[in-house]
């Protein structure tokens, strides 16, 4: 047996065990959370080779920005110019490289200390492509930010004759890898006109005017030490212009189409939710209706019913407007096929219509037009295709069938933000705020301005 000395040492020697491994767990923990908390502070690929942070199409082939070691990434953590409260911010050296159609991978430039903001750490943002000066050009614009309350900076890359560029900007003394002189408005993009490459400062409280800067690319490219593919844009003039004001409005205004996305709806409808039907009309192979549901006297309804079954189609008047005559349904040929037309007024300036095809007795959603007014139909550029034309007073917008799909341009937007009026035919008229209107054909390369 043990006597009491000994027990006494086997005690402590067992505490002493006890006591290392604790210690030895906390600093497991210890080191853990702290290796945690670097990687929450730096997040980055275990090589920043392998990550993306911006891809453009150019050349047949895709222009990439890549980190070349790891960033700083933080969260934005509140709303602001730059973003909101969940965007990403990062900050770190990088490299732009194109890659052509077989993978083949060519060095065009190296950007330091980059500040980049974007939504998603994980998903490539896209460079914005710009109208060419010519059918032999291709140009994109590199955003290290989405978004600025006044003004943003941006890098230029180009395609000539094959050949793929990052180009600086040459202002007085100064050369650039980037604008940023007051930088560009976040409304207007630069653009093309002729062979000129125009650019719109930024705007901002207590500003009569914003700074319009030309330039003209360099046939020769600048020497790089570091054998970059470096060419120039040397500034030729700046001049001060007011904002909306007609010296903004180009020769050629580019088209600007964007996907249209249906947000129509087909449900099956129990006649428990009908309160009244206001009007029918048999079409189609069946009955096209307006309904009123119990208690809601904000809105009515669409529907219709075929083969002993009915279906909801959403809201498609203001209640105040339900026994109006433009409150009519029925049949309509649009875009060479008959389609189930309902039209609805919601104020006393505002039309909306939506069509849809009948597929085995049950409607599809085909077409909603509710940008304000009535769609008239016509061939703006004579390919025997009509697009449909939607106008108020201050604005038009423009539904485009193609491959099967809709586009759809909102025109004063295309024009920078100025009114634009659909007079007639392939007419429209940019009516500035600051300056003399002017009428302009639409074509098949963008609005053309009429002398």
């Amino acid at each position: 047996m043990l006597n009491q000395r000994g027990r006494r040492q086997q005690r402590i020697m067992i505490w002493s065990i006890g006591i290392c491994l604790v210690c030895v767990a906390a600093l497991w923990a210890a080191t853990r959370q702290g290796s945690l908390s670097l990687r929450l502070a730096h997040t980055s690929a275990p090589s920043a080779k392998d990550l993306v942070r911006a891809t453009g199409t150019i050349a047949g082939g895709t222009l990439m920005l890549r980190p070349l070691a790891k960033e700083q990434i933080t969260q934005l953590g509140a709303p602001s110019c730059l973003g909101q409260s969940t965007d990403y911010a990062m900050i770190g050296d990088y490299e732009v490289v194109f890659a052509d159609a077989e993978e083949r991978l060519e060095a065009i430039s190296r950007i330091d200390h980059l500040e980049i903001v974007t939504r998603e750490m994980d998903k490539p943002f896209t460079m914005s492509p710009i109208l060419s000066k010519d059918d032999n050009s291709q140009w994109l614009l590199l955003y290290p930010r989405y978004t600025d309350c006044h003004a943003m900076e941006f890098y230029l890359f180009g395609e000539e004759s094959g050949h793929v560029s990052a180009y600086h900007f040459q202002m007085e003394e100064l050369e650039t890898n980037h604008f940023y002189d007051n930088s560009a408005s976040p409304d207007l993009q630069p653009r093309w006109e002729n062979s000129q490459f125009i650019v719109y400062g930024g705007y901002g409280a207590g500003q009569d005017k914003i700074k319009r800067y030309v330039f003209e690319p360099s046939p020769v490219p600048s020497a790089d030490p570091l054998n970059q593919k470096i060419s120039l844009m040397n500034l030729v003039s700046q001049s001060d212009v007011l904002p909306n004001g007609s010296e903004m409005i180009p020769e050629l205004v580019p088209l600007a189409y964007t996907a249209l996305i249906n947000t129509q709806t087909v449900e099956l409808l129990e006649s428990e939710a009908i309160h009244q039907v206001l009007k029918e009309t048999k079409v189609l192979g069946g009955t096209a209706f307006f309904y009123e549901k119990l208690g809601d006297e904000n809105e009515v309804y669409a529907g219709f019913r075929s083969g002993g079954q009915q279906w909801g189609l959403g809201p498609a008047a203001g209640w105040v407007y339900r026994n109006q005559a433009d409150t009519v349904v029925g049949e309509s040929a649009l875009f060479g096929e008959q389609l189930l037309r309902y039209v609805g007024a919601f104020g006393s300036a505002y039309v909306q219509e939506n069509y849809y095809t009948i597929q085995d007795g049950k409607p599809v959603p085909y077409l909603r037009v509710d940008t304000g007014m009535y769609g008239l139909q016509t061939d703006l550029d004579d390919d025997n295709i009509p697009e449909l034309v939607s106008s108020r007073l201050t604005n038009c917008t423009i539904y485009r069938l193609q491959d099967n799909h809709f586009l759809i341009m909102d025109v004063s937007e295309a024009f920078g933000g100025i009114p634009v009026l659909w007079q007639e035919g392939k007419r429209f008229l940019a009516q500035p705020i600051n300056g003399v209107a002017h009428a302009y054909e639409y074509t098949a390369k963008g609005f053309k301005r009429l002398p």
